[in-house]
């Protein structure tokens, strides 16, 4: 009977995530189209893709001590969560019946690997079979986002080898060098770190301010499914956190410092000049 229960929570959670990605494909505040022409628009293509990939490791060569400052803080805020890690597995375990409730499954799929591709594929066919310049930005931020912080999550999952609260090990727990051992890759947080990439590329495309804050709602259900899913320490969650919101953040101001080479040079004739600098 828990089975039956249990799968149907999961096609229901299934169907949510399908209206979710609806809702925001076609959402007129996202979706929008450019008003620039587009031969003038940045082009997406693999050069691209490889160059910047490589651009997003070297950026820490260049970071003024803001940056730094705020690195340190993330770290230290990990750090000092770890202290609290034990407690806050335990207040979740106190609700068993939620672990496999319909929000905590909706949180699962959120930054699973079922949404982010499908969404990739939505804004991919958009924007280069439907040609909406839009689109295709929305496109190469998601794939961009995607390589670039998953590089960052699964390195540090293999180099630090941290246990998962369901082995009972504690969350002092590591075995480093442990590549692709589940147990022993809960640092950081995976699911959660996709699905603030996700909200935030959304976020950052929409003119909608209701949208930008609906959009990191499905975020917070994706940090708390981890928890009471028993995959994740809460300071698996916060770096986790950290990583997809820096890592989107990085990505799409890069992508608009490109668009903001496109400028308007005079209002009557429209026309535009392109830096080369």
């Amino acid at each position: 009977m828990k089975r039956v229960s249990t799968y149907k929570i999961k096609i229901v959670a299934y169907v949510t995530i399908i209206l979710i990605c609806f809702v925001v494909f076609f959402s007129p505040h996202l979706n929008a189209q450019d008003s620039l022409p587009k031969k003038e628009l940045p082009k997406y293509n693999f050069h691209q893709y490889k160059t910047e990939y490589f651009k997003f490791f070297a950026t820490p060569a260049h970071w003024s001590l803001s940056d730094w400052l705020i690195c340190g803080t993330v770290i230290g805020g990990t750090v000092a969560l770890t202290q609290a890690d034990n407690q806050v597995r335990n207040q979740f375990l106190r609700y068993p019946q939620y672990a496999h409730s319909l929000p905590v499954d909706i949180g699962n799929q959120w930054g699973g690997f079922f949404t982010y591709p499908a969404l990739i594929l939505g804004f991919g066919i958009s924007g280069y079979v439907g040609d909406h310049p839009k689109s295709k930005k929305v496109c190469y931020e998601l794939i961009e986002s995607l390589l670039t912080t998953e590089t960052v999550s699964l390195t540090l999952k293999g180099v630090t080898g941290r246990s998962r609260p369901f082995t009972e090990r504690g969350p002092f727990s590591y075995k480093p060098f442990t590549i692709l051992n589940s147990p022993y890759n809960s640092f950081p947080a995976g699911h959660v770190d996709a699905a603030i990439c996700m909200s935030t590329i959304f976020a950052r495309n929409s003119e909608s301010g209701l949208l930008k804050v609906v959009f990191y709602l499905p975020t917070v259900l994706t940090a708390a499914s981890r928890i009471y899913s028993d995959r994740h320490w809460a300071s698996d969650v916060f770096f986790g956190a950290a990583i997809g919101y820096f890592g989107a953040t990085w990505v799409v101001n890069n992508d608009e410092k490109k668009d903001s080479r496109i400028q308007m040079s005079s209002i009557y004739p429209l026309s535009f000049k392109i830096g080369l600098n």
